[in-house]
């Protein structure tokens, strides 16, 4: 996983855009990744390679995603109950 699948993945599970939106950010995303390695003139591209290049980042990216995925759920689903308890669905 990298770390622009993380918001693809949040934007698909809450609906963020129209399917035919998704499709094409997912296509955008996917070329724009195929060009980010290490070396490229870029800077930016230069860097997600260079991050995504070790083993580090590809473990880190679930518990990354499951962090994001709760603060969205909590900003989506504001508190409830007296206590203010926040529910991760």
């Amino acid at each position: 996983m990298r770390l622009f699948d993380v918001f693809l993945k949040i934007i698909k599970a809450f609906h963020l855009v129209s399917s035919d939106e998704f499709q094409e950010l997912k296509a955008d995303v996917k070329t724009w990744e195929e060009d980010a390695k290490e070396g490229s003139e870029d800077k930016i591209k230069h860097l997600y390679g260079k991050m995504h290049k070790g083993v580090f980042t590809r473990l880190l990216m679930p518990i990354f995603y499951f962090f994001m995925l709760r603060q969205v759920t909590s900003i989506m689903n504001p508190e409830t109950g007296e206590e203010g308890e926040r529910g991760l669905y």
